[in-house]
């Protein structure tokens, strides 16, 4: 059975040293101290100060559950809960409910456990709230740590910490899912593990409408068998700022980092680093700008690894966006792995600039865009609009979908093709349109419906590319330099 004490509309001064006790302070700015479990407190009107500590030594079945509730007002609520539990099959918890309210409030909670699963429901209200989280689990067993922790931030600008430490645990799965809500919110996430044997974790971070600035870290274990370590963003409605960061140093480490800007000019950052002893491990960056002028940036680091593969997959959306991938490869890399780069602009006037990789796809799609290479072989398509293409090292391949350009404001260039290492791949064009299937290009030296063929420009300094569908002319400006002549290339920079 429950106790209730007594409050006033005073500002009241409480210790609560029973269990399951049930107070409500009332109107005034008061202190509420609880001490044992069990508690339901309602702060209600005013700036109100409640605090809980309950630490406890498990011999034997123990569960401490704590109901905080701030109320109106700018309130401050402090929870330390934790249990040492020397027996795994002892049957212990530890649960908690905090609820600023409405005001600018103040929460802090300290959550640590030795085996007793973890819950917590944590909601700032509306007003603009600064919430702090650690959650520590040391010496876990298989399965014990809950996924039912939960972030809220509300309505306001608010600020959330969250540092999350696993300590030799064996968990299979930890969700941590972390909403700001509609306001400019900051939301900073760390999930470390120390020694976990294949257990997953995840951060799911949803910034909401506002601006917002999202930084989460999703560390792996150093030792044992590893596991998947994702991070998973949202930023909605506003220009915010993502940064998701994996790293990973085990055997089979799967890593993902996953972040979508929403609608507005938003900035997305994505690092994975492997540094693993074994072989088999993975790192994916997915960044998606939607509608807006997109900054997105992903990196892979393979470190001194055998059999690891890395994939950066990065799309801008609507607007002007500036994409950039990265893929650094160390020591003792295999050949027939998987580490590369793909880049779609979207609408808009897209700058994409791959740097290492092997096998990298680069899509403007609509829009004049720009299409940087790395030192691998790279395939380039501009798709729709005056697009500029540049290979850079490696044997690269420049991809043309439809017979257009005939005008100057439409025409591709071609900055670096280099003669009998590059080739230039028109196949997906029918060259002729007036019979059924897909026809192929002829080789010539003259022009003509079905023909490919190449004419020196008058600057001197660059060559004309035309292909002719007898309904279209495709036309590609060649930036070959003054030592090269349209008779110098061959059926054989082409695929027909």
């Amino acid at each position: 059975m429950a106790v209730a004490y007594a409050a006033s509309d005073r500002d009241d001064f409480v210790t609560i040293n029973i269990a399951d006790t049930k107070f409500d302070a009332k109107t005034g700015n008061d202190h509420v101290l609880i001490n044992r479990t069990g508690a339901l407190v309602f702060g209600n009107l005013g700036d109100d100060w409640l605090s809980a500590n309950i630490h406890l030594i498990a011999y034997d079945e123990t569960v401490i559950t704590t109901d905080l509730r701030g109320g109106l007002g700018d309130d401050q609520i402090y929870v330390s809960l934790s249990i040492a539990n020397y027996d795994i099959g002892y049957d212990t918890a530890i649960s908690a409910n905090i609820e600023g309210g409405a005001g600018d409030d103040r929460i802090v909670v300290d959550l640590a456990s030795s085996d007793a699963p973890l819950s917590a429901l944590i909601n700032g209200g509306s007003g603009d709230d600064t919430i702090s989280v650690t959650f520590g689990y040391i010496e876990g067993g298989m399965g014990t740590l809950s996924e039912d922790l939960r972030i809220f931030g509300g309505a306001g600008n608010d600020t959330i910490t969250v540092d999350l430490y696993l300590s030799n645990s064996g968990f299979p799965e930890l969700v941590i899912p972390i909403h700001g809500g509609a306001g400019d919110d900051t939301i900073t996430s760390s999930l470390r593990a120390s020694g976990n044997d294949g257990g997953d974790a995840t951060a799911r971070i949803f910034g909401g409408a506002g601006d917002d600035v999202i930084r989460s870290v999703v560390e792996g274990a150093p030792t044992g068998i590893g596991g998947t370590e994702t991070n998973f963003a949202r930023g909605g409605a506003g220009e915010d700022r993502i940064e998701v960061i994996t790293r990973g140093e085990n055997a089979f480490e799967t890593m993902a980092n996953d972040a979508r800007g929403g609608a507005g000019d938003d900035v997305l950052v994505a690092r994975a680093t492997i540094a693993a002893y074994g072989d088999m491990s993975q790192a994916t960056n997915t960044l998606f700008g939607d509608g807006g002028d997109d900054h997105l940036t992903a990196r892979i680091d393979l470190g001194s690894v055998y059999g690891t593969s890395g994939i950066n997959r990065l799309s801008g959306g609507a607007g002007d966006d500036v994409l950039l991938a990265t893929i650094v490869k160390g020591d003792g890399w295999e050949e027939d792995v998987v580490a590369r780069s793909e880049l779609k602009g979207g609408d808009g006037n897209d700058r994409l600039t791959v740097r290492g990789g092997d096998g990298n796809i680069l899509w403007g799609n609509l829009g004049d865009d720009t299409l940087i290479g790395g030192s691998g072989a790279d395939r380039l398509i501009g798709g729709q609009g005056a697009d500029y293409l540049r290979g850079n090292g490696g044997a690269d391949t420049f991809v043309f979908m439809s017979a257009r350009g005939a005008g100057l404001d439409e025409r591709d260039q071609i900055a670096d093709f280099r003669i009998g290492v590059d080739a230039i791949d028109v196949a997906a064009i029918d060259a002729d349109a007036g019979r059924p299937g897909n026809q192929s290009f002829v080789f010539a030296t003259e022009a003509g419906a079905g023909h490919l063929w190449l004419e020196d420009a008058a600057d001197g300094d660059s060559s004309l590319l035309f292909a002719d569908t007898g309904a279209g002319l495709l036309v590609v400006s060649l930036l070959d330099g003054a030592g090269v002549r349209a008779a110098d290339y061959s059926a054989g920079d082409f695929i027909l």
